[in-house]
């Protein structure tokens, strides 16, 4: 049996049950209005409801005032705990935002060192190699001036040496001339003597 058939049959039977305290009432005499209210059954309902809600009203006040509070504290404390949570992710904002500018700045402070070494260590290195050059060009100098140096000595003593031997050349011509005709001056006058 469904719901609706038994709401129903339920309905049919207390229109039946008051139909029938009606027609007994009208047989003993007495009319549906002559019945007193507190006998009536919707007043003893009604008054059962009241009853009920007066009597208990105390426990579901404080049952419900009890369940709003709690509602309101945890709603409350989830609004603290979300603003906390917003402070925080503010201050972490806040703190990122400092990093990033002190980042941009170490970076930018980074590049212009950088590019001021760089600019220094372009200007030293240009300097040593002009006074590298400078030393090279120097020491090639003295290199070239003691190569000539030691050309102009081995010349001479190579212009002297030859001097020296032409000198003993002619000398020895000049005294083999010298002794050729003193031996021939010799020969002249030991040859009369050797013929007589």
């Amino acid at each position: 049996m469904n719901e609706a058939t038994t709401t129903d049959s339920i309905l049919g039977e207390t229109v039946t049950g008051h139909q029938t305290l009606a027609e007994g009432a009208t047989a003993h005499g007495h009319s549906a209005a002559a019945v007193p209210f507190y006998q009536d059954p919707s007043f003893l309902v009604a008054f059962s409801i009241v009853l009920f809600v007066v009597l208990t009203w105390k426990h579901i006040k404080r049952g419900f005032l009890q369940f709003t509070d709690n509602y309101a504290a945890k709603i409350g404390k989830q609004l603290q705990d979300a603003a906390q949570l917003r402070q925080e992710a503010e201050n972490l904002l806040k703190q990122y935002r400092a990093e990033q500018k002190k980042s941009a700045q170490l970076a930018e402070d980074i590049l212009s060192n950088t590019k001021r070494e760089i600019t220094a260590l372009q200007e030293r290195s240009q300097m040593e190699l002009k006074s590298l050059l400078r030393a090279r060009d120097h020491q090639t100098m003295e290199k070239i001036a003691r190569m000539e140096a030691d050309i102009m000595q081995e010349l001479r003593q190579k212009t002297a040496a030859m001097a020296v031997e032409v000198t003993q050349q002619i000398l020895q011509e000049i005294l083999d001339a010298q002794r050729q005709a003193i031996l021939i001056d010799q020969a002249l006058r030991e040859m009369p003597k050797q013929v007589n």
